[in-house]
């Protein structure tokens, strides 16, 4: 029974490798032009940190636009966490395992202890792990009044994608396609009041939503 859990636990770490590196592969082939890079490249110039948030289904290429910067998400305790995680930790991200349904404060406490003491992005999906699509949630917001670090949004705008049937229509771009990096200015939190959390929760949805459709009336 131990060694056959002890198999399993090899084997999800063997193919969250293999995972890692077929993405290594596959986010180099993608033709990335990035917007506003300064707003990423001051805080890491500082050997600072933030909040990075962004929406679930633009997730794929954003590891490989932030190589180089140290950088921690949070990822379920389940099976297949196992192996995302596996995963992550190849391409050098930290990961912390939790859930947001089952003891979520007690890890986004453990979030803000690192991203305080390690000087570490910490990057969020603001509308997961389940949805609602493009609704933004209150995880992000009690990180970075926690941790006084600056809200970063980022927005990736695949040209060529595959969808999947998913709640949020995960966007996995094809190869050698092109992607826009679209980050936003970093701002900071005002007030830890419930009225205050929930306005900057809105305010942040209406952020991102604003990043693309300015990026795609060219002001950005």
């Amino acid at each position: 029974m131990i060694a056959s859990k002890k198999l399993k636990v090899f084997f999800n770490i063997f193919l969250g490798k293999l995972l890692g590196i077929i993405y290594f592969f596959w986010a180099r082939t993608l033709r990335y032009k990035e917007y506003n890079r300064v707003a990423f490249d001051t805080i890491t110039n500082k050997k600072d940190s933030a909040v990075l948030c962004l929406w679930h289904n633009e997730l794929f290429p954003l590891m490989h636009v932030g190589r180089g910067a140290k950088a921690l998400s949070i990822v379920s305790q389940s099976k297949d966490g196992e192996i995302l995680a596996s995963a992550l930790n190849f391409l050098g991200i930290f990961t912390l395992r939790g859930s947001s349904s089952r003891g979520g404060m007690k890890v986004l406490f453990s979030a803000c202890k690192e991203i305080v003491q390690k000087g570490i992005f910490f990057c969020i999906t603001v509308d997961g792990p389940r949805g609602p699509r493009h609704q933004a949630k209150e995880g992000a917001i009690f990180l970075a009044q926690k941790t006084e670090k600056p809200i970063l949004p980022v927005r990736l705008l695949m040209k060529k994608f595959w969808k999947f049937n998913s709640w949020d229509g995960f966007l996995l771009p094809v190869p050698f396609s092109k992607v826009h990096v679209i980050w936003g200015n970093p701002y900071y939190i005002a007030g830890e009041d419930r009225e205050s959390v929930t306005k900057e929760t809105q305010k942040l949805k209406e952020v991102l939503t604003s990043l693309r459709v300015n990026h795609e009336k060219g002001l950005v």
